[in-house]
């Protein structure tokens, strides 16, 4: 999330870290596009509605958000971030 006067940066409010996997001819790589959009779904609980076991805890959603977290995000290192925002901006950020 940035905030903007006109057209120009001022700050940024947000980043978002995720990672992105490539094919050999430097594509993004649309089955683990895929499979990320799939637990993104499954995430937001996409089986809704199903009937289970009244004894049963659907955690599928917690799971995939597990999986999620770690197979498509990351986060970086206070450095890292500051190095990142010092490279879009050219500046550092107050």
């Amino acid at each position: 999330m940035l905030d903007v006067l006109g057209r120009t940066p001022l700050d940024i409010k947000h980043i978002d870290h995720f990672m992105l996997s490539f094919d050999a001819e430097g594509r993004i790589d649309t089955n683990e596009w895929d499979r990320e959009t799939q637990l993104v779904g499954e995430m937001v609980g996409s089986h809704l509605g199903e009937s289970l076991d009244a004894k049963l805890v659907d955690a599928r959603d917690r799971f995939a958000r597990k999986r999620y977290f770690h197979e498509f995000k990351w986060i970086p290192t206070p450095r890292v971030k500051e190095n990142i925002i010092t490279t879009i901006f050219g500046k550092e950020l107050a």
